[in-house]
């Protein structure tokens, strides 16, 4: 098994896990990690932002084959926060 398939196995398994999502292929978007920033509180003194990462992964659904049928979740993660997960779910199956 290659890395990208490794990694795209690790992919479905977290959207499953984390989502719900019963997804037979994904891949995480390399070019769409953004910094986002979140406003809150409703006066001058008392808000604040919240900054965050938030990195996009494609998949695909049982019996849509076309890549027009590609669906996406936005996940609020880090790159090595995500990575760790990934490698949790690679030592649960081992």
């Amino acid at each position: 098994m290659t890395v990208e398939q490794r990694i795209e196995a690790l992919v479905i398994q977290w959207l499953h896990k984390e989502r719900g999502i019963h997804a037979v292929s994904a891949r995480i978007d390399e070019d769409d990690w953004d910094v986002q920033s979140e406003s809150s509180g409703g006066c001058d003194t008392c808000a604040w932002t919240t900054s965050y990462m938030e990195l996009t992964i494609w998949y695909g659904l049982e019996g849509e084959t076309s890549a027009l049928h590609q669906h996406y979740v936005e996940v609020r993660k880090d790159p090595l926060t995500f990575l760790t997960e990934l490698l949790k779910l690679e030592d649960e199956n081992k």
